[in-house]
Order: structure tokens, then C-alpha cells, then sequence
């Protein structure tokens, strides 16, 4: 099957929900495709571990984490 143009390795993917459940799962799929993975959540432990769990994928050291309310326009950033 063909890769589609927007899985190009070193491209950003944007999760939101990535602290568990569907969003982390597609954070791991996107990091070991080569996409640079950004982790968006409510914060808190989960979400660290989430990154610290998208990290043990191969490929898939390049992470960064927001701890936000998605609803909400006003993101604190935060790097993991």
C-alpha cells in the first residue's frame, strides 16, 4: 500500500486526546512512520508518560507535549 504524502518523515502531527486511548496509539503509529509528534492533553502524569512512551518507539524521539483543554483557545506549552 502506498504512504500518503502527509506521513513524510521529519512532518508534524498535531494529537490531541494523546494521553491514552486512540490518541496515544496514533501517536506511536505516527512516530514510527518518522513524524515529529506533537502530544496534546489535560496534562499530568499521563501525558509524560505517554511522551516517555512514544520516545520508546523507534523513530520516535522527537516529541513535544502541550498540556492544554482543547476546547479552550488559551494552550500552555511545555517540552518534554
Amino acid at each position: 500500500m502506498a504512504q500518503h504524502p502527509a506521513l513524510t518523515e521529519g512532518r508534524v502531527a498535531v494529537i490531541t486526546g494523546a494521553a491514552s486511548g486512540i490518541g496515544l496509539a496514533a501517536a506511536k503509529r505516527f512516530a514510527a512512520t518518522g513524524l515529529r509528534i506533537c502530544l496534546a492533553d489535560l496534562g499530568g502524569g499521563r501525558l509524560e508518560q505517554a511522551a516517555a512512551e512514544v520516545a520508546l518507539v523507534p523513530r520516535g524521539a522527537r516529541r513535544m507535549c502541550w498540556p492544554c483543554r482543547p476546547t479552550s483557545v488559551n494552550w500552555r506549552r511545555s517540552s518534554a
